[in-house]
């Protein structure tokens, strides 16, 4: 397999993934408030455009010879490098947004005051007495 070859096999790959990603991001983009969706909509166009680049860059690829392929390598790169930082402006947008929603109110259970339960009396044990010391016996010297 020629270089070019693997550069247009590695390229594919990495726009099936952001295919994925990008079907993520609409579906946290369709989630979202009124008055947010907006700004979300016109960065998942952004992505989109960004990513027909490297399409089309990777296109360039493909239709160019094994002589002149890497003449659009330089290009596809750069437009691969803007579809990155669109995705991760992207990313940390929805997070912001993400910590902004309240969080979802958990259902509580009703419980009846029970008449309160009365305790065992506990007895008092008697007090614990330390153990003497054992008696030391010292050698008397000897006369």
């Amino acid at each position: 397999m020629s270089k070019r070859d693997e550069y247009i096999k590695k390229l594919k790959k990495q726009l099936d993934k952001c295919d994925t990603e990008l079907d993520k991001l609409e579906v946290k983009a369709g989630k979202t408030k009124d008055s947010a969706k907006k700004t979300y909509d016109k960065q998942m166009k952004d992505l989109k455009v960004k990513k027909d680049k490297v399409t089309k860059e990777m296109n360039n690829i493909i239709d160019a010879g094994e002589d002149s392929w890497e003449d659009f390598k330089d290009k596809a790169g750069d437009a691969w490098s803007a579809l990155k930082g669109g995705f991760a402006k992207a990313a940390k947008a929805f997070k912001k947004d993400d910590k902004k929603k309240p969080a979802a109110k958990k259902a509580t259970a009703t419980v009846k005051a029970k008449a309160p339960v009365k305790k065992a009396p506990v007895k008092k044990a008697a007090p614990v007495k330390a153990p003497k010391a054992p008696a030391v016996k010292t050698a008397k010297p000897k006369k």
